[in-house]
This record gives structure tokens, sequence and C-alpha cells, in this order.
């Protein structure tokens, strides 16, 4: 019925469009789809076929492992009855880098880690890392740095963190809550002991009853370390009992609420690829700890893949630490693309399972002729590279101009330009590097489940999400957004050409936190002026039991859902009308909502009837 209704609704806008002309947002090309050739490849080598988004295809080269000469860690003094095995690993992979064509072999069985270095791997050619299950255990969060390497394989290893010598994440519960005096208690319900000096960096609620992320329809959290002076002043008043004065950002937590306390945040990251890396392979990798994010991958990195591998609780120990990462399991920012994950289960983060995207700068300031002062990160602007410039709005700006140099001035930053700037170069101005790109990925054939905030962050070009499965994501599975706050983080550049079809989504949004997708802006709190997100297809997918909206779109030009299926059967504290409902936001055309199927269900109020600002949205609905 609503179909037809849509169908009708169509046809008279087009109408009226003939009478009175109307601004439809126009729809950008997709391009021809980037078709790889065959790479040439030498006499110990291999390479993954990768298919992605609009028939695309690019290669993945890989070290050949029964080909390589192989070569024992053990010969290099790596020992799983050492106490740091940093000094020994270290020496087999400067050994790696000396001999290419090599296999190290690491032993199975447990390799401490209690150095504060960084290990470096760099310059490694054509080498298989082959790990046999070897799990190494870190005590600081100083891991891999990864840098110039061209086909490189990480295969077969584990990463945990020493809980003997410091926690990642307690679970705590709220006691004798008093919003009068501002006080409560922490009860550290996995610890017998707690020192008053313990780290208290955010506190994320958990279900008390799964003791996974994200309470049913309630999402309170406090970030600590982004000011720590709203606790006033802490007091043991137990073994395992921390009383904590507030300045009121504690309100309104509840007696009986548990909450993941995060020690750490940002720390270390386990893997960063960088250094104009190519052709790297995470193959078998698990990671149960992680002090920081498990992968961060820039510095202009391409083609890399993760596949067949494993973010979550350490098997048989899922109860000593409920949390594995405790920020992004993968972030990728400032490369040039062409990646892959596939196979995949990521769960228990304290932030996304994947945020991609291309940074971006705000500048605040004009400081002369060719230099600015610009908030965002220093680390994806290098001499020599070129920056294009928009509007505050995210309208495009003519010209381009090369970077002469890139400094960090305490909070932001100042970048001299090679030639002057235009005079519309201003505050509030845009500006982002165009000789990185992070899109043309694919993200296939994974489990991502009970983690913190978003699923996947997909915030750049020529993107497939196909064949996912989604389970009770604390807030949407997908999102596509630009997020500019100076002073906070400065991401995305727009979203063109993303797939997401055949994925199964269920209890996705568990904390009533938005729609299951969302394609949302954020520009210094406003939204943009124009479209920024464009031929988005979401198609064949399952929906099963959100909590509010099905999709929200705004700043779109050019998008299909067709295909889908929406069942919500569940009862839900919230009881959104707009449940299972797609909403159509400003600046919104050219899109197309055909052939869905809604579930009846006495849960769901009108979730086949699309809601709008933008009566320009639909008129090639139905079609």
């Amino acid at each position: 019925m609503f179909q037809s209704l849509l169908s009708l609704l169509s046809a008279v806008i087009l109408t009226i469009a003939n009478i009175f002309p109307m601004q439809i947002p126009t729809v950008p090309e997709k391009g021809d789809p980037i078709i790889e050739s065959a790479p040439t490849l030498g006499e110990y080598q291999t390479a993954d076929r990768i298919e992605g988004v609009n028939s695309s295809v690019f290669y993945i080269k890989r070290p050949m492992g029964e080909s390589l000469k192989e070569v024992n860690a053990s010969d290099f003094g790596m020992n799983t009855q050492s106490g740091d095995n940093y000094a020994s690993f270290c020496k087999a992979i400067e050994y790696c880098k000396e001999h290419p064509n090599t296999r190290l072999k690491i032993d199975g069985g447990t390799y401490f880690f209690k150095s504060d270095k960084t290990i470096g791997i760099s310059g490694l050619q054509n080498v298989l890392i082959d790990c046999d299950n070897a799990v190494f255990v870190f005590e600081h969060d100083k891991y891999f740095h990864i840098s110039n390497c061209d086909s490189l394989e990480i295969k077969g290893l584990s990463v945990d963190w020493n809980r003997s010598k410091s926690r990642l994440g307690s679970l705590v519960k709220i006691k004798n809550a008093s919003k009068n005096n501002r006080t409560l208690e922490l009860e550290f319900t996995e610890l017998q002991n707690v020192s008053e000096d313990i780290p208290i960096m955010a506190l994320t609620q958990y279900d008390a009853d799964t003791l996974t992320p994200g309470a049913k329809a309630e999402c309170k959290e406090v970030y600590v370390y982004s000011r720590p002076e709203m606790i006033e002043r802490i007091e043991k008043t137990d073994s395992n009992v921390l009383k904590i004065t507030h300045d009121g950002s504690f309100d309104k937590f509840e007696n009986g609420d548990v909450f993941m306390l995060r020690h750490y945040v940002y720390g270390g990251n386990v893997f960063y690829l960088g250094g104009e890396s190519e052709n790297v392979t995470f193959n078998d990798v698990s990671i149960y700890s992680a002090a920081g994010m498990c992968y961060l991958m820039g510095g202009k990195a391409s083609h890399f893949q993760i596949i067949n591998s494993y973010i979550g609780l350490a098997p048989g120990k899922e109860n000593e630490q409920r949390i594995s990462a405790t920020a992004d399991a993968v972030h990728i920012a400032g490369t040039k693309g062409f990646f892959r994950i596939d196979g995949c289960d990521f769960s228990f983060m304290g932030d996304d399972a994947l945020n991609v995207h291309d940074n971006v700068l705000y500048v605040s300031q004009r400081l002369g002729d060719s230099t600015v002062r610009a908030y965002g990160s220093s680390d994806v602007l290098f001499a020599g590279d070129s920056v294009k410039f928009k509007t505050s709005g995210y309208k495009d700006l003519d010209g381009t101009a090369k970077i002469k140099s890139a400094y960090h001035d305490g909070e932001q930053n100042v970048i001299e330009f090679s030639s002057a700037l235009p005079e519309d170069i201003v505050e509030g101005t845009i500006l982002y590097n165009a000789d990185t790109d992070s899109g043309n990925y694919v993200v296939t054939n994974n489990y991502f489940h009970e983690n913190r905030a978003r699923a996947l962050l997909l915030q750049s070009d020529n993107g497939l999400c196909k064949n996912n499965r989604f389970y009770k994501i604390m807030g949407p599975a997908i999102r596509a957004v630009v997020d500019i706050i100076p002073g906070s983080w400065c991401e995305g550049t727009g979203v063109n050409n993303l797939e997401i079809s055949g994925n199964v989504f269920e209890m996705c949004s568990y904390s009533d936190w938005g729609e299951v997708i969302t394609l949302s802006t954020n520009i210094n709190s406003k939204k943009a002026d124009v479209p920024i997100f464009s031929n988005i297809k979401i198609s064949g997918n399952t929906f099963i039991n959100m909590s509010s909206r099905l999709i929200k779109a705004e700043n779109t030009a050019g998008m299909e859902v067709v295909g889908n299926t929406v069942i919500n059967d569940m009862f839900y504290p919230s009881m959104n009308f707009d449940r299972g409902r797609i909403v159509l936001g400003n600046h919104c055309g050219n899109i197309k909502i055909d052939g869905n199927k809604w579930k009846k269900s006495p849960y769901m109020f009108f979730p086949d009837f699309v809601k709008m600002k933008d009566v320009k949205a639909i008129v090639q609905a139905g079609k």
C-alpha cells in the first residue's frame, strides 16, 4: 500500500517540479571502477584478488610461506621462560630486514614483553612472521610500529595484557549514590582489593545481566580523562570499594547500575601501520587486550588486510576482564586505501569496530598570505602534498595549495604553503590533504558484536559492506558522517559509492543511541549546506529488533533502500514511534525506496511511512 502511495506522491511532486522548478540535488558520478592489473609476482610471492564495490578489483601481495627460507626465533634468544623477549624479537626482526624472502617461525607458547620500548618492524620485504598460535603478553602499552614494509604477513599471533601487573578495565557496581551530597561508591566486583590511586579514565554503562557494553535503552557515560576535575575526592571505604565525591557529573548514576571503568583509553596501539607500507596482511591474529586501539593505519599505507582474525575476550578468561580494546578495534586515516577486512570476529571494544576516514582541518586563524592556524591532526600533513579547501558549509572552493611545512602548536597546527592563498581562505574554512585517500575498501563476512559506540564508521569513498552480522551494538551499526569538532576531532570528507548489502543487523542501537544506519553531518555544531553522501545502496539486508529508526539520512544525493526486511517483535522500553522507520533530513534528493518488507508487529508503529523534512527527497521514490 505504502509503496503505491509513495509512487503517486512522487508523480505529483514531479508535476509540481515542472510547473514550479525545484532545486533537486545532483547525484555525482560514481566514476569508473578501479580495476588493477594482476601484479607481477616474484618467486616467493602470491597475491589475493579482491573484488570491491561497483565491480572494482585490487590485489594484495603476500609472501609464499612454503617457498621461503625458514629461521626460528629461538635462534635469536626468544624463550617462553624469559621475563622479557623484547631484545630477542628485535634481533629476529633485524635479521629478516637483512634477509628478504624469510619465514620467521615462532614456536607456540607464551612470551612475555616487559620493555617500555616500541617494537620497530621496518624495511621488511617478502617476510612471513609465522607464530603458530604464540601469545605475546605485554605489560606496557608499547607494541608494534610497522613502516616501509612490502609483502609482509603476520600469521597466527595472539596478543594479551599482563593483568597481574595492571588492569585495562574493571567492572564496578554503583552503591550509596547521593545526588544531594554528590557522592557514590564504586564496588569493584572482579577484585578483592583495590587501591585509591587506580586510574579512573572513563565509565560506560554495561548491561547488568549480561555484562556486555550498553544497557537496554540507556546510555550513561562519563569521560573523566577529558575533565579530571569532575572528581573532587576519592576515599577507600572497603577493601574493594571507592567513594567518589564529584561535581555533579555522576548525578545520573543509580544504585545497582553496572559500569565498565576504563583505566586506559587512548594508550598505545597494538599495530601501527604506516611509513608508506604496502601489501601487509594480518592473518589469524587474535587480540585479547589492548591499552588503546588494536590497529591504527596511517602514514600513506596502502593495500593491506585483516583476515580470519579475532578481537575479543580471551577464551577461558572471559570473567577476568570484560573489555578487549580500550578504544577502536581498527582505525584507518591518512592512508592511500585499498584494504580488506574479511572473516573476522570483533567484540567488547571500548569504541568503534572500524573507523575509516580521511582527516580534515578547521582553520581558526589566517596568519598571513600563505599561513594558517588550524584544528586537526598534523600527522596527515606532509611537505609537498596538495591541499584542497571547502567552506564552513562544505562547499568546494576552487584551487589547491602545496604544503611547505606543518607543525603542531599547542592544541592546533601551523601550516605554511608554498604560495599565497586565495582571499576566501578564512576562519571556518576546511582543508584536507588531496594526496591521501583511505577509500576503496571491502568489509565482508565479519561478526561485529557487543561493543561500545558504533560498529562501522564508513567515511571514505568506494566501500563494500556485505554479508556481515551485527549484533547488540550499543549505538548505530553503520554511520557515515562528516564530524568536525574543533579541539576534539575533525573526520570525514564525505562518502560517494557505498554498498551495504546482505547483512544481518540484530538489536543494534541497543542503548537507544540513534538509528541502525545513519548518514549525518556535524560541522562545528552545524549541518552541511550541500549533499556530501551520494550513490548509497542499502539492499537485501535483514534488520531485527532495533530500538528506534531504521535509517536516517541527511545531506544525501542518490540513495537506494530496496529489498530489505524489517522485524521488530521484541518489546522495547522507549516505545519510540519512529521505530523501524526511514527518516530523510535536509539536502536530500533522488532517493529510491522500494520493495522493502516490514513484518507486522504491535511494537512497531507506522514503520513504512517515510518521515522527511524535505519533499524533494522522494522525487524518485518507488521507481
